[in-house]
């Protein structure tokens, strides 16, 4: 990243604080990213691997002195080179001309520990504090460089990349970086211009093209209602355990395909690409402008009235932020661990995102046919804004933590709640701390972080990088099943999964390539059926917690033993659904019907027809031509087919709108760094997909009976459950509902059960919120026994709503959201799975409770069925039609309320940091989405002429399409 991009950042930061006020409570600001000299001479000693010392050294070009000085064995190129074909349109270079270079023209310089190596044969090792400076200019047009003088040549070199040795730091044993040449200072002052900020290539090329790409990457994390992050800028083009390696890992061997031809003082040519060379001209893309921040807009007068809590009310400078995503670094050691060493996606996003590799297209990138948008498939690249990559940073996670501890304050001690939590969560970090150490997991780790992104892999600080990188690549891959075809074993639920050994990584492929992913992290890839099988999601959507009260007590069952249930049971679920295939004791199941978790959450065809790509973008035979590189068998990806998206979808719009409206608080990105800049913003292919499931494959809305007479007007209703598990599933407050909607001919409502305000609360006829909306004493339901929504057969007023939720009462017998306190089952009328049965496995654990009796319940058909019968009246005389919706609600109005009233009544001691930011996004989210309008998400929708009814079914509402 080059300096004038830092002053660039740095005068948006000064507006944005400016406006915003001061930032009270952020972490320290890092040193710019082009530091000063170490000393009064830069050059007075040799590096060491970090940008303090090896910048400084670089701008004072401290290694052409040293080649300048024979004796001191440092050699060159013969010349400056291409890396590839390069076909210009002009002398400057534009994002027209065609380069086909892995980096611009390059002159490389060479340590004597690396000539050491290479005049012995490349064999063995280079040498501890070995160097490879290699210098870039743009455009590539060596032989327009070569023409040029020295001092010429310098005055147009615009970058470096730079290896270290240093084999004690990381697996593949080099220190990586990318490095611009420094600026001249920007004008400085609120009105001044910034200065045309630089195309920065992730793999060092084209690094001085106009700014259109740099700017989308920077200005991802300055949104017009956010703060600036956490140690913000930050500089991600130096470290151990870079990108670097996704073509460097197929070289022969030490990670470099340098070679002797192409250094002084040795036999053999350079080598040399087709090169059609530019007509000399001039060119000036202007100064780049860009949006100065605005201050944030207010919070919602509605959310606000609601949620009337004016104690968690805090401006956006007091809001809690997140560690930025690039300091979750952690890369494999030397020596890995092989009973346990995990390391953070960034390990794996090299090869698995859909690279750019200049003007060819990457692997796993697409067009979506209809609005033509440029889509990334990639693993990483859609992984990264699932809720799983983004599982470690959930704000209502977060939130949901801090409130079980605020409720019992016991579960506190020794971390107890927070490294339950974590073990699905944060697993990688939860796991490495205790394997390492034997330590439990505090809650607060996860915010702490080093802006130096190498001591990230270092000490504590490792732990919290791991935890915020989610339900990462290196836990699914690593899982061990020992028998993947039978179900999950209880004692592996709650996230106690077993792992393989750290070097073994498990896919879905037969023949995998081998040395490149040995080469970079030593891993070895092998085909296993654990990846493919539902039991390795199952071992974290099974969670079985203990009950405990208040007080910190457990609660003992009827069998003298402290109680405990399920706090989710997705997995069990699916083992009793027409579905599974791990117990065929109770059912036989056609090979046809089987659908795992991975069938639905990992979808493996586009527009009905089955996706196939090369899995990884690594230096292939595709590349330029070049020396010293793996053989072509080695390095030859094969097509994949079915190639299943890593999108790991559920329907929670809501928590993915917050990642996307506050990416700087959350600490994510809006971009996909590695990818294309024309690619669709990430995180909205996410959303894009999210609604296709929710509207397409989670149920379908089935009109089935409607009549009309001088009594009554009758509606029937049925809602078929299209998903393997309970609808809703997962975390027990999740809830659906229908709304009705009786409508006159000019589309009046006449009539409704189920109509919300606009925060998503459920009102009556009068327009008010249901007594059964809230269980606490504001809201008037906060003395048992409380009130409710019971499940319905038959709805008849318009203050009875048929929700399909879990209810649970803590021990104390109050209704609660409190996963350690779910004492006592009320409700559980969740739509059943296809085929479930009172004779199948977990039947128990998963049958409905307080349906009195419903046989919908019973009968298998994964469906539920309902009559309304409306009393006629006057006004309903002048019914035409109606109108059936389903909504789905990740956090109802209750639950907002009890985390709120569990920090709003903390001690004034205890920190409710977390509660609060929950409050601050709630109250400034944009709901006017689609996928989250007035705080729901509309499914399916169903309507009818009451006249001429014909049976009318729909599994949703019209398809969500990408690039909206």
């Amino acid at each position: 990243m080059t300096k004038r991009i830092v002053y660039f950042l740095a005068l948006v930061i000064l507006l944005g604080i400016l406006l915003a006020g001061p930032l009270v409570g952020a972490a320290p600001q890092p040193a710019a990213m082009a530091p000063a000299a170490n000393s009064a001479n830069p050059c007075a000693k040799l590096p060491a691997p970090n940008e303090a010392e090896l910048y400084p050294w670089l701008a004072a070009r401290c290694y052409v002195k040293l080649y300048d000085e024979k004796k001191s064995g440092w050699t060159r190129d013969k010349e400056i080179r291409g890396t590839g074909p390069y076909i210009a349109g002009n002398a400057i270079g534009l994002e027209s001309d065609l380069d086909y270079g892995v980096h611009p023209a390059v002159r490389i310089y060479y340590s004597p520990e690396v000539m050491t190596w290479l005049k012995g044969g490349r064999k063995g090792a280079v040498a501890d504090g070995g160097i490879i400076v290699k210098e870039m200019y743009y455009p590539p047009n060596p032989s327009y460089y070569n023409t040029l003088t020295p001092e010429e040549q310098v005055a147009k070199m615009t970058s470096w990349t730079i290896m270290v040795k240093a084999p004690n730091r990381s697996y593949d044993g080099w220190f990586w970086s990318y490095y611009a040449v420094p600026e001249p200072p920007a004008p400085t002052g609120l009105g001044a211009t910034p200065p045309a900020a630089l195309h920065v290539r992730h793999d060092g090329g084209s690094d001085a093209r106009p700014a259109e790409r740099e700017h989308l990457n920077l200005l991802r994390v300055i949104r017009p209602i956010e703060a600036p992050p956490p140690s913000f800028p930050y500089d991600t083009n130096s470290g151990f355990g870079l990108y670097c390696l996704r073509c460097h890992a197929s070289a022969t061997n030490e990670a470099t395909f340098s070679s002797l031809d192409n250094i002084e003082g040795f036999p053999g040519e350079v080598l040399t690409y087709l090169a059609v060379q530019p007509v000399p001209t001039s060119y000036d893309p202007g100064p780049a402008t860009c949006t100065p921040p605005v201050t944030p807009p207010p919070a919602s007068a509605g959310f606000l009235k609601t949620f009337q809590y004016p104690t968690l009310d805090i401006p956006l400078q007091r809001v809690k932020s997140f560690p930025s995503a690039v300091y979750d670094h952690v890369v494999v050691p030397q020596k890995p661990d092989l009973k346990m060493q995990f390391i953070t996606s960034d390990q794996c996003m090299g090869c698995h995102d859909a690279t750019e590799g200049e003007q060819w297209n990457p692997h796993m990138m697409t067009t979506e046919p209809i609005t033509k948008t440029r889509l990334n498939y990639s693993v990483n690249g859609e992984w990264q804004s699932s809720v799983m990559g983004l599982s470690g940073r959930d704000p209502i996670f977060h939130a949901q933590l801090e409130s079980e501890t605020l409720l019992i304050p016991a579960l506190r001690k020794n971390n107890y709640a927070s490294n339950v939590c974590y073990r699905c969560h944060g697993a990688m970090g939860q796991k490495q701390l205790q394997h390492d150490t034997g330590r439990t997991f505090p809650h607060d780790l996860v915010y702490q972080f080093s802006d130096d992104l190498n001591r990230d892999s270092e000490g504590d600080l490792k732990y919290g990088a791991l935890a915020r990188d989610g339900i990462s690549c290196a836990v699914c891959h690593h899982i061990d099943l020992k028998s993947p075809t039978k179900p999950v074993p209880p004692t592996q639920f709650t996230g106690e999964f077993l792992l393989m050994p750290s070097n073994i990584v498990n896919g879905p492929f037969p023949d995998p390539l081998l040395k490149p992913m040995n080469n970079t992290l030593g891993y070895t890839p092998q085909q296993s059926p654990i990846i493919k099988s539902a039991g390795l999601c199952g071992t974290c959507h099974s969670i079985v917690l203990p009950v405990f009260k208040a007080d910190g007590s457990p609660v003992i069952g009827p069998d003298g033993k402290p109680k405990e249930g399920f706090e989710q049971s997705t997995y069990p679920e699916w083992l009793n659904s027409a579905y599974q295939n791990e117990d065929n004791e109770h059912r036989k199941i056609s090979p046809g019907q089987v659908r795992t978790c991975q069938s639905c959450h990992m979808p493996n065809t586009m527009n009905g027809s089955p996706i196939a790509f090369r899995i990884a973008n690594i230096e292939d035979n595709d590349y330029p031509m070049t020396t010293h590189r793996l053989p072509e068998k080695d390095i030859t990806l094969p097509i994949r087919s079915p190639f299943s998206r890593h999108l790991l979808i559920g329907i929670n719009q809501f928590v993915l709108n917050m990642f996307s409206q506050f990416s700087s608080i959350l600490g994510n990105s809006l971009t996909d760094a590695m990818a294309p800049g024309d690619a669709q913003n990430p995180i909205q292919t996410t959303m894009d997909a999210s609604l296709q499931v929710a509207r397409n494959e989670s149920v379908r809305l089935t009109l089935t009976h409607l009549s009309k007479t001088d009594k009554s007007l009758e509606v029937g209703v049925n809602l078929a459950n299209l998903t393997g598990h309970k609808f809703p599933t997962g975390v027990g407050f999740r809830r659906a509902f229908l709304e009705l909607d009786v409508l006159d001919a000019s589309g009046r409502v006449l009539w409704a059960s189920g109509r919300t305000n606009s925060e998503g609360v459920i009102i009556g006829g009068d327009g008010k919120p249901l007594i059964t909306e809230f269980f606490d004493a504001r809201h008037g339901n906060g003395t048992p026994p409380q009130k409710y929504q019971h499940h319905h057969k038959v709805v008849t007023s318009q203050d009875e709503v048929q929700i399909y939720e879990r209810l649970d009462k803590d021990p104390a017998g109050f209704f609660t959201t409190s996963f350690f306190s779910l004492d006592k089952d009320v409700k559980d009328n969740r739509l059943l799975p296809l085929a479930w049965s009172s004779a199948g496995l977990y039947a128990e654990v998963t049958k409905a409770v307080g349906v009195d009796g419903d046989p919908d319940y019973e009968n298998g058909t994964g469906s539920d069925s309902v009559l309304y019968q409306i009393a006629m009246t006057p006004q309903l005389a002048a019914a035409t039609q109606v109108q059936v919706k389903v909504m789905y609600q990740a956090t109802p109005p209750y639950y907002l309320v009890q985390r709120f009233d569990a920090a709003a009544g903390a001690p004034p001691e205890i920190t409710t940091a977390e509660t609060k930011r929950l409050y601050y996004l709630g109250s400034h989210l944009d709901t006017s989405v689609d996928g989250i309008q007035s705080w729901r998400t509309e499914l399916a929708s169903v309507s009818s002429p009451i006249a001429g009814f014909s049976t009318t079914a729909t599994t949703g509402l019209p398809s969500a399409t990408s690039g909206r």
